[in-house]
């Protein structure tokens, strides 16, 4: 009995050990499941060249890294490149291609994984201005995507492409410049009209309307407290002139509820009907970081979303876009997104403070978008927020 006695006793140490080690097993999974979750980045050449490129994570990095293949690999979410286009004897850089088919135009792109991303430098051979010889020449739409790339004869004229997008309330007018007796690689944006006007009302402010040179070089602003304008008019708010006791907190879209950015004098081009107070107070202000839509229309099966930021001095922006669905989800998510029914377009400015849109034509039925921003905070942690969604009937 005894013997027995001492047998249960060592089970049940025995017992008490496994216990333990699953308690540890348990822990130590837990631990890896917060791990820094990780993105792709795809980085392609097409024609002869390559890229000098300099960041990553802990595991990959890069410092000043020639390479001329593709390159694709995952990193920690929230690692961030400096990627330098370098074009082969005999050839120059045209542009990059973001992930989103967006062309950027500086050989020299800076960015932060927050999503999966994929960049492609294009190249084109140099030839000189002579007959026989042929030069790529690009139309860009009014997104800055590629409408149509084809190679001219020394001195020939190109073809414009037919069937641009539609935008909603704006109409192609004309090109940016000639493509006829073309000489040299180039690279031709579209130009637009605004077709119709837009309404703005300011409580406690101004809005200001430019005043130009022929060159359109602006001298003044001319201030009134409501009136129409083209769309797309670049327009200046100019808060009045209050009680020294209270604080400029900024300026609101929705009645004073949220504000979208604390610039006194913030300039802007106007995409939606607006009614825009300054708010004040008394209390001390902090500014915070913010996005939201301020609208989203609907024109010839089109729908078009605008979004507007604002990214405190002390941070730095990352990226900012809108996210767009019509699998009626309003909780759309950068994961979200696979280029098929659930699309994001991002903005290729860097301004701390500004608006993005974003157009979808062929559109039919009912369109959601929400809009993000990515940045870091004073303290160098990343961060990435939302707006609240909108939805219009295409």
């Amino acid at each position: 009995m005894k013997f027995i006695k001492k047998e249960c006793v060592s089970v049940k140490k025995f017992a008490s050990l496994v216990l333990a080690l699953c308690l540890i097993m348990s822990s130590y999974v837990l631990v890896n499941a917060e791990e820094t979750p990780k993105n792709s980045l795809l980085l392609r050449v097409v024609g002869k060249g390559g890229y000098i490129i300099s960041g990553g994570d802990s595991v990959n990095h890069y410092d000043n890294v020639k390479k001329s293949s593709r390159l694709q690999l995952s990193f920690e979410s929230g690692s961030s490149f400096r990627v330098t286009a370098v074009a082969n004897s005999g050839y120059e850089f045209l542009y990059w291609t973001n992930s989103s088919g967006r062309a950027i135009l500086s050989p020299t792109i800076d960015f932060t994984l927050i999503a999966d991303a994929s960049y492609n430098a294009v190249f084109a051979s140099v030839s000189e201005n002579e007959e026989g010889n042929s030069h790529r020449v690009v139309f860009l739409d009014f997104s800055n995507r590629v409408a149509k790339s084809t190679d001219v004869l020394n001195g020939g004229s190109a073809s414009a492409p037919t069937g641009l997008k539609a935008i909603p309330e704006m109409r192609h007018a004309t090109w940016s410049r000639s493509f006829e007796n073309i000489t040299e690689n180039t690279i031709i944006r579209p130009l637009y009209m605004a077709t119709s006007q837009k309404s703005i009302t300011v409580t406690g402010g101004t809005v200001g309307i430019a005043c130009a040179q022929d060159d359109g070089t602006v001298t003044s602003y001319e201030y009134i407290n409501s009136g129409y304008f083209n769309y797309n008019e670049n327009l200046i708010l100019k808060r009045d002139e209050t009680d020294s006791s209270l604080n400029f907190a900024g300026w609101s879209a929705d009645g004073g509820a949220t504000v979208f950015t604390t610039q006194e004098n913030y300039v802007f081009p106007i995409g939606a009907d607006l009614n825009i107070t300054a708010v004040y107070t008394s209390e001390e202000v902090t500014e915070s970081a913010h996005i939201s839509l301020l609208g989203a229309t609907a024109e010839n099966g089109s729908v078009s979303f605008l979004s507007i930021r604002n990214v405190p001095s002390d941070c730095e922006f990352l990226e900012s876009g809108i996210i767009i669905s019509n699998l009626q989800n309003s909780d759309l998510k950068l994961s979200d997104v696979d280029g098929t029914t659930v699309l994001k377009g991002t903005t290729i400015k860097t301004d701390r403070n500004g608006q993005y849109s974003l157009t979808k034509t062929g559109a039919t039925g009912v369109w959601s978008g929400r809009a993000y921003l990515a940045y870091r905070d004073a303290g160098g942690s990343l961060k990435v927020i939302s707006s609240s969604p909108l939805s219009v009937n295409a």
